[in-house]
């Protein structure tokens, strides 16, 4: 089924086209969800009760920009509302006078597994996962976090450059403890040799 035939289906309660629409953007629209709470199972609960709306609310879709799109605002909103109840986006004051833009990346960034990156990114706290996500991944500016989130544009920013400190602060200690464990290797190693 095209995106279009999908669409019309939904909006006459057609369960073949609401399977269809489920069966094709749930992958996607799950990853949203993971990335902002992290929680598998309430990602989960939000994506089932994000397309219970999207069904009540296709009609609202007016076919400006791109269906996918208003997809994701739907979970994105759901995802952030969830962790508003939980109040876990506003709690980590940050100072906004601190603000450091990295731009030296480690070498061993370029070796870095998807897992291991996911893996740190979920590590971040809330208020910075949240923001590194909107922006880097969902492409939004920082006025719109702010306006989102209720914070300001200087807030949106310090918490970017928190969360990107923070991960560069994970990845030299991985490399660091990688380095320890290869040195004790090598020493092993080479004492095997000798005997």
């Amino acid at each position: 089924m095209s995106e279009e035939e999908i669409i019309k289906g939904c909006l006459k309660c057609e369960m073949g086209a609401r399977a269809e629409l489920y069966r094709q953007f749930m992958p996607k629209m799950l990853g949203v969800c993971k990335r902002l709470v992290v929680d598998n199972q309430i990602a989960e609960d939000i994506v089932h009760d994000g397309f219970m709306k999207v069904f009540e609310k296709i009609g609202d879709y007016n076919n400006t920009g791109s269906f996918e799109g208003w997809l994701r605002r739907i979970f994105i909103n759901m995802s952030l509302n969830h962790l508003r109840s939980c109040k876990s986006v506003f709690t980590d004051e940050i100072d906004e006078n601190i603000i450091s833009e990295t731009s030296i990346e480690p070498d061993g960034l370029r070796s870095l597994e998807y897992g291991e990156l996911i893996k740190m990114i979920e590590g971040l706290p809330d208020c910075c996962r949240v923001v590194l996500n909107l922006y880097c991944v969902e492409g939004y500016k920082h006025e719109e976090i702010a306006g989102i989130l209720g914070i300001t544009s200087r807030t949106s920013i310090a918490r970017l450059s928190k969360a990107k400190k923070m991960l560069m602060d994970q990845l030299v200690e991985s490399q660091s403890y990688n380095l320890k464990t290869l040195d004790i290797v090598d020493i092993e190693d080479s004492t095997c040799a000798t005997r």
